[in-house]
């Protein structure tokens, strides 16, 4: 296996004033004017910190919404919330959603026709889902962490658009 190293920039690097990179202060400046920001920067740059610190400053005693970009990256970005709450001694529980949890509490609830109306019922009220998401405390906010094609399967179902979830 051949070794790569990667050299950034020193203006990617550079920390602030208070020890974050410059991405991640933009993110959290970002955040204090806006309900949803993308921070861009590469793999490994410190985005999940980013994220984090932001659910930390902005959001202690709310639910969020955390889109990974894979499912794989569903599960260890699982560990490194549950991790940051646990450190950090915040309130949030963490619950991984992918297809198959959606498509299992689907089969479960025959009345949502499709797996992506389980995830909108769970954005909008997941104490619905309180036994099989494991909320012991129905009062914890939720720190829910999916996927883009989760996103994009409630908007939009097979070649024509699903308008009831618009």
């Amino acid at each position: 296996m051949k070794k790569v190293k990667l050299y950034l920039p020193t203006e990617y690097i550079e920390c602030s004033i208070n020890g974050l990179l410059v991405h991640q202060e933009e993110t959290l400046n970002a955040l204090e004017l806006h309900n949803i920001v993308m921070n861009c920067a590469m793999t490994g740059a410190g985005k999940t910190r980013a994220a984090h610190l932001a659910v930390e400053k902005f959001a202690v005693n709310q639910s969020v919404l955390f889109v990974a970009p894979t499912n794989a990256l569903v599960w260890q970005h699982f560990d490194d919330a549950k991790e940051f709450v646990q450190k950090r001694d915040l309130p949030h529980k963490i619950v991984p959603v992918d297809g198959n949890l959606l498509f299992r509490l689907q089969q479960k609830r025959p009345e949502l026709k499709r797996p992506s109306a389980v995830l909108h019922r769970i954005i909008d009220n997941p104490r619905l889902f309180a036994d099989e998401l494991n909320l012991d405390d129905k009062s914890a906010p939720l720190w829910l962490i999916t996927n883009p094609d989760q996103i994009w399967l409630s908007i939009v179902k097979g070649r024509d658009q699903d308008t009831r979830n618009l």
